[in-house]
């Protein structure tokens, strides 16, 4: 198939211009491309610890409130191994207050304390959800002795 001459001219100057600047852009295309890869699994391997600490989260809210012993042992597994996800947070809040019905108040101090997890704003924040529902709670159980007393 022969090229006329407009076309010949453009090839040679594509080919030109691959051969100025064809290592660069295959290097930039091959560190984009290692970047998204690194970048796909970093979220894979996010959202596999995430799926496991929320199993094991589950099985801690299945276990008898009674069960204080077991309820600390569940948290530090998940404060310890899977502190990058929400799930840390939540069960040092379930830590501390089992360590502190236990008369272990040092421990559940230590636990609220947030130096030991990574998301300490997230745990900030749980903690302030979690007084704010006992706030909540015990207001509305007032009212309900309120509308008693007053029947």
């Amino acid at each position: 198939m022969a090229l006329d001459l407009d076309e010949q001219e453009q090839m040679e100057e594509l080919k030109a211009l691959w051969h100025k600047y064809g290592k660069s852009i295959s290097i930039v295309a091959g560190i984009a491309l290692l970047f998204y890869i690194i970048f796909q699994g970093w979220n894979f391997y996010a959202n596999k610890k995430s799926s496991e600490a929320t199993e094991l989260y589950q099985s801690m809210m299945v276990v008898n409130p009674e069960n204080k012993e077991e309820i600390i042992r569940i948290s530090e597994i998940i404060i310890g191994q899977y502190s990058m996800t929400p799930y840390a947070g939540r069960s040092a809040i379930f830590a501390a207050k089992a360590n502190y019905s236990l008369g272990k108040v040092d421990q559940a101090k230590q636990r609220l304390d947030g130096h030991q997890l990574k998301p300490k704003k997230m745990l900030y924040d749980q903690l302030l959800t979690y007084n704010l529902d006992n706030y909540c709670s015990k207001k509305k159980n007032l009212m309900k002795r309120f509308i008693k007393r007053t029947k």
